[in-house]
């Protein structure tokens, strides 16, 4: 998104990363080719149906954005300072790229294929405040870029009014400046402090009231989030603190020698962690209760699978 700005100059950070993300979605095309895929619960592995689901789904367009980004790349003879080089028509071209955020929903399961690899109660709670605090830094650099766009692609022949930009007085400022108000803007639209930056014609209009509305709902779901998940690790590091607080004040009280009272806390320490990482052989986890007869004995064994190999009969 940041290649709505007008940078002219070579910027090494974006120089590696236009291309660590251009050698990423090529490699992503033969990768997919190879990937898995779920069809009602059944995970399919034949690489003659991976390619073949690919294919008819999100090949032609990862081909696509793939293209333009060649097409860019080979216009602007290479790179962002090239690429910032093209025509006014060219350069909003490659604002199409914005087209891969379609495949937030791939992003997604991978996200959430990450957290469940975390085996901590609290870990798995940080790792989730992360990620809605990179939600909501991601959702309002791309409506800030977008707005930027706006205005740039406004002025005085398409409407008496101009823009936002030429009001303010930005055209000519920085690039980091314009980007910053752009963000500053875009905080704004949550409540979160106040701009003086406002819409001056119907393009603009129609993008701030979408903005207030999509703002109003999924800013108040994450506070609402937010606000559960700290209530949570607050509660997790409560208990504890309770728990080993009172088991202290048993071992002094009862004049137990600091040897073996060291002995009983970390042993108490280590079982209490174990606890929460559900890692223990015998922790009964209760949704799988609900589990057929058939994958219940399929899943036990397993988990005793290794038993087995080691005890040959």
């Amino acid at each position: 998104p940041l290649r709505v700005f007008d940078i002219s100059e070579s910027v090494a950070a974006l120089e590696v990363m236009f291309w660590v993300a251009h050698i990423y979605w090529n490699m992503a095309i033969l990768v997919s080719f190879a990937t898995g895929y779920e069809v009602e619960g059944i995970l399919v592995m034949d690489l003659n149906k991976t390619i073949r689901n690919y294919a008819f789904s999100w090949f032609p367009f990862d081909l696509a954005l793939v293209s333009l980004d060649w097409f860019l790349l080979a216009a602007g003879d290479g790179g962002s300072a090239g690429v910032a080089r093209l025509s006014r028509t060219a350069r909003s071209l490659r604002f199409l790229r914005l087209l891969r955020l379609g495949r937030v929903k791939k992003v997604g399961s991978l996200i959430t294929s990450l957290q469940d690899q975390l085996t901590s109660r609290v870990a798995n709670i940080q790792y989730s405040i992360f990620k809605l605090l990179l939600q909501l830094l991601l959702c309002n650099h791309i409506i800030a870029c977008l707005w930027f766009l706006i205005g740039d692609h406004q002025d005085a022949d398409s409407d008496p009014a101009g823009s936002w930009l030429a009001v303010s007085q930005l055209k000519k400022r920085s690039v980091s400046y314009q980007y910053f108000t752009s963000l500053h803007w875009a905080y704004a639209q949550l409540g979160v402090g106040q701009s003086e930056i406002e819409a001056v014609n119907l393009p603009e209009r129609i993008f701030s009231v979408i903005i207030s509305i999509v703002a109003l709902i999924n800013f108040s779901t994450m506070v609402s989030s937010m606000t559960s998940l700290l209530a949570s690790l607050q509660k997790l590091k409560n208990d504890e603190l309770e728990q080993f607080s009172l088991l202290r004040r048993y071992l002094s009280y009862n004049n137990i020698n600091p040897d073996l009272s060291h002995r009983v806390t970390r042993f108490l320490q280590h079982t209490f962690d174990v606890k929460n990482l559900a890692i223990s052989k015998d922790v009964h986890i209760p949704i799988l209760d609900m589990l057929s007869k058939p994958l219940q004995d399929e899943l036990q064994l397993q988990r005793h699978i290794e038993s087995f190999h080691e005890n040959e009969f």
